[in-house]
């Protein structure tokens, strides 16, 4: 589960859209909080050690390990690592349990000291470069344009390898309404990346403001099959509904309003512009009373987050001869979200037994 939300978090960090992901990797992010003993943590301790010097590794490096996070908790130098730390708390006398238990193994085996070193050498060279990307992330955020270009462009020179330079010089350009060269760019970074959702949805978004509706999909599509997002999921709403695939983009609407946010509440009333003419009930609760004549009174509520009016209902009812009956009624006044209106139907005398009352229609208010 950790992996998983890590992973995710891995996945978004460092777009526009890290907090619109609307699947369920967060779900199990609870249990996160388990503690365990000290015994149990210095008993890991001494069976992962063990496994370190079986395996031909020297049980020292755990020792340097232990000693690194002692001094990052201190000044909590790392936002991770702070979570890691509530639950695996470093302290000195894990560490000197720690050495005791060297002692016992075999001395020698390998550290990785020079192997470390070479697989970093390249990571290290491209540094300037992630640091070039990261100053043209926070020029974009502040809208400085020409600022965030070149320092984009001096990332791509860099280290041409990375999709995330180009996918950042697309952002660049469609911020600037220039989706033709977003497009461009997401290409390149699809093609150094094929397997990122972020490059697939940005894409997909710059191919929609263009009017390439067909590739829009594919592209919106492929980014949800990677990791589900609300702008995607969004889009293709849109898409459906101008398209006139009710169901389809009711669908979709509904996916992103169950997340809530920004996103979660414009999809709320589009969800409520198609399905509420389709079936109004579900978005009315009602009931029913007698008033101070005994005749029965049917009071409705707004539980979309949108005003409504007009509502219809057909009451079912027997008359003073025995026969079933039903009469249509309006409650014609505009109902703000979580307001109540009632109206007196003139039907009765009600006994309060049931509530015999059907939803038939309501409108959006103006």
């Amino acid at each position: 589960l950790q992996g998983a939300v890590l992973a995710t978090a891995a996945m978004t960090g460092g777009t526009n859209f890290g907090d619109y992901a609307v699947g369920s990797a967060a779900a199990g992010a609870q249990l996160l909080n388990s503690t365990y003993g000290r015994s149990a943590e210095l008993e890991s301790d001494q069976y992962g050690m063990t496994y370190m010097s079986r395996a031909g590794y020297d049980p020292s490096g755990a020792i340097t390990l232990q000693e690194t996070f002692v001094r990052l908790s201190e000044g909590q130098e790392s936002d991770w690592l702070s979570g890691l730390f509530a639950s695996h708390p470093p302290s000195k006398s894990r560490v000197d349990a720690n050495v005791r238990t060297a002692a016992g193994l075999p001395a020698g085996g390998v550290l990785g000291v020079e192997s470390f070193e070479t697989a970093m050498k390249k990571t290290r060279a491209a540094m300037p470069a992630y640091e070039a990307h990261d100053a043209g992330r926070k020029a974009l955020a502040d809208k400085q344009y020409d600022e965030a270009l070149a320092r984009a462009n001096e990332a791509i020179r860099l280290f041409p390898e990375e999709a995330n330079f180009y996918a950042l010089r697309g952002d660049i350009r469609q911020a600037e309404e220039k989706y033709g060269m977003a497009v461009t760019n997401y290409d390149s970074a699809v093609r150094r990346r094929d397997n990122y959702f972020y490059y697939y949805l940005q894409r997909g978004m710059s191919k929609h403001e263009m009017g390439s509706t067909d590739s829009a999909v594919s592209d919106l599509e492929r980014s949800i099959e990677l990791l589900p997002t609300a702008p995607a999921h969004y889009t293709l709403g849109n898409i459906e509904s101008a398209r006139g695939s009710v169901d389809a983009a009711i669908d979709h609407y509904r996916i992103v309003a169950e997340g809530g946010g920004d996103y979660g509440k414009a999809a709320s009333g589009k969800l409520i512009e198609l399905d509420l003419p389709r079936n109004p009930g579900r978005y009315i609760p009602y009931r029913c009373y007698a008033d101070s004549s005994g005749n029965l009174v049917v009071a409705v509520m707004n539980e979309t987050p949108v005003p409504i009016k007009n509502v219809q209902f057909a009451v079912t009812y027997t008359d003073n001869t025995g026969v079933t009956r039903q009469s249509k009624k309006i409650v014609p006044w505009r109902i703000e979200p979580s307001r109540v209106k009632s109206t007196a139907t003139g039907l009765g005398p009600y006994d309060g037994a049931t509530c015999p009352v059907t939803i038939l229609a309501a409108e959006l208010a103006d």
